[in-house]
């Protein structure tokens, strides 16, 4: 489960249960704040529980570990199109698809955007092959659901077409649009060296495909698990490759870089935090040298990530290592290192007073009678790319559960699941609704 590391404000001013409403609309087709809630209502009584469950269910015992998403997009299309939206896939590579399907109103209203990724955690078997053999998803004790992917983030695939369907049976007038995604390379692996086949392509490839092929809207939900918060803005992440050398025994070499990356560290956490968020900076691997015989390491490479304030460019990392880099070289001129970044993938940040921010607020505040909390996180995410293409885009979703007494496993509690499905009807219905007077 990702983590939230921030502090979480709670929103002042925000709309209470049973108060007026902030209407998300084109301005010509206003509905009063009761019949707003009795769509809502209505549409909430339509929604399929087990029809839910089944469906999450369903996507965890499709494998997708990154790199083999197609089988999960043709899935999810086929339960799209039997549902009565226009689905198209959208393949951008061997055995790699994103799904894009859309539930059209009549006209003049908002597009809203629900998108989440198919692919799951890369894990190998015992011979170094991807496991494509997740364990079988279930529901136990009427109250865990239970499959590989479900909080990370197929329970929320599973809620958005849950909730379009809860939305058409309950025959609530619909002037805007809404659109689903299932993208794909989301998770954070970026190719480099002699790692490039498609299960190292993350950081949102399929979305970053997807933007350019037709999928647009005026705002959008990134269901990651958030524990039910709103996540406005989280950390951009950026690799770097150092490599040391030609010189005799790198490895040492290497050492003294490393030495240097912590002193500098503490300082640039310390200009670089954000809302309590302190980026992370840390050595992730180190190569170098010929384990099966006793001559000295020529060459070494150091592979370092290191994370950006929401608002900054990757940029920034370049600037920085190589001011860390100089100071080696001060103290050892025959030093011969060099610095190269081979992922940059920036922060996103939307402002508060954004509409996506008041739609879900409010639809929280509708479905739980109190606010919810605004938090940043440490992890990327897909809203990078939305929001650079000008869909402002926020996450929100459920979160498996820790703690005593709470079974391991991916999973997510069936009460969180149907939660986050209200929730997303609530948004269906009050950002591309219409009066049905």
């Amino acid at each position: 489960m990702k983590k939230i590391i921030v502090s979480l404000l709670i929103l002042s001013g925000c709309v209470m249960a049973g108060s007026k409403s902030t209407l998300v609309t084109d301005g010509s087709n206003e509905r009063s704040a009761s019949e707003l809630k009795t769509q809502i209502d209505a549409a909430v009584k339509a929604l399929d529980k087990d029809g839910l469950f089944k469906l999450a269910m369903d996507l965890c015992d499709i494998p997708s570990p990154t790199g083999y998403e197609e089988a999960a997009a043709e899935m999810y299309h086929e339960r799209m199109r039997q549902a009565g939206l226009h689905s198209t896939l959208q393949p951008f590579a061997p055995g790699r698809s994103t799904v894009l399907g859309t539930y059209k109103g009549t006209g003049g209203g908002k597009t809203l955007m629900f998108i989440g990724h198919l692919d799951t955690f890369l894990r190998f078997d015992e011979k170094g092959q991807p496991n494509l053999k997740p364990p079988s998803a279930k529901i136990v004790d009427s109250k865990w659901v239970y499959g590989t992917g479900m909080s990370n983030m197929k329970g929320a695939l599973a809620a958005y077409l849950a909730a379009v369907k809860a939305v058409k049976k309950a025959k609530i007038p619909l002037s805007g649009d809404v659109l689903i995604a299932g993208s794909a390379g989301a998770m954070q692996n970026s190719p480099v060296d002699e790692f490039q086949e498609g299960c190292y392509r993350g950081y949102a490839v399929g979305t970053q495909h997807m933007l350019v092929r037709g999928a647009v809207a005026d705002m959008c939900v990134l269901g990651e698990p958030t524990k039910l918060d709103i996540v406005t803005q989280h950390f951009g992440h950026t690799h770097v490759k150092i490599s040391i050398g030609p010189k005799r025994n790198a490895i040492n070499s290497s050492a003294e870089i490393i030495r240097a990356l912590e002193e500098w560290t503490p300082d640039y956490q310390r200009r670089k935090t954000v809302a309590g968020m302190i980026p992370d900076v840390k050595v992730i691997a180190i190569k170098g040298g010929n384990p099966w015989r006793p001559w000295p390491a020529m060459d070494a490479d150091l592979y370092v990530h290191v994370e950006t304030p929401p608002k900054e460019l990757p940029i920034t990392v370049k600037h920085e290592i190589r001011k860390v880099l100089n100071k080696v070289r001060k103290k050892n001129p025959e030093l011969k290192v060099t610095a190269e970044l081979y992922a940059t993938n920036p922060g996103a940040f939307v402002p508060e007073d954004n509409p996506i921010v008041t739609a879900v607020r409010e639809a929280h505040t509708h479905t739980f009678g109190k606010a919810p909390r605004i938090g940043a996180v440490n992890w990327h995410s897909d809203a990078t790319h939305l929001n650079r293409y000008g869909v402002p885009t926020v996450n929100y979703g459920a979160s498996r559960q820790t703690g005593p007494g709470v079974p391991g496993g991916d999973h997510l509690h069936v009460d969180d699941l149907v939660d986050m499905t209200r929730v997303y009807i609530d948004l269906i219905v009050r950002v591309c609704g219409a009066s049905a007077l």
